[in-house]
């Protein structure tokens, strides 16, 4: 290895969640991937959450209510061929995680890396927003468990959540 940023490697311990041999695991797919441990390597080398994509989809669904933002983003994950579900899945541990930063201003138990606490920062001024998304995100999810396409679900979904009046 050539270089390590101590934050993929808090990274890679969360995403094992405690198991040794997990970690390792995903530590020897990542240097692989890339002798230079970054958490945006990590991200590439383990196809985990791109938190940029998660970021610019909450902004657009609760700060700028940009309908046209969020079919955009849900389109590209949809042409980039990555699972809709799994996306949502993924999308709803993010809105979590944002969830829980408004309740301890911490990032001891979130996934999330720390890195992206100034990225994040905007979104949780809302945090009623915030929580109203979380439920229907996890309500999005158990929605398209069943559905073979769920593409149309969801956008139907968060097209729905950005026409919510604001409070």
């Amino acid at each position: 290895m050539k270089t390590y940023d101590l934050a993929a490697v808090e990274y890679i311990a969360k995403l094992a969640d405690g198991g040794l041999r997990d970690s390792l695991t995903l530590l020897d797919k990542c240097i692989s991937y890339s002798p230079d441990l970054t958490v945006e390597n990590v991200v590439k080398a383990l196809g985990v959450v791109d938190y940029e994509v998660m970021i610019d989809l909450t902004r657009s669904l609760i700060l700028d209510k940009d309908i046209e933002q969020i079919i955009g983003i849900i389109e590209n994950v949809h042409r980039a061929g990555k699972d809709l579900k799994q996306f949502i899945k993924s999308f709803v541990g993010f809105i979590l995680d944002l969830n829980k930063y408004i309740c301890l201003k911490s990032f001891e138990y979130l996934e999330m890396p720390s890195l992206y606490e100034s990225s994040i920062l905007p979104l949780i001024q809302e945090p009623d927003k915030c929580i109203q998304l979380l439920d229907t995100v996890i309500k999005l999810q158990a929605d398209i468990k069943w559905e073979t396409s769920p593409k149309a679900v969801i956008t139907a979904t968060l097209i729905l959540e950005c026409q919510l009046p604001n409070d």
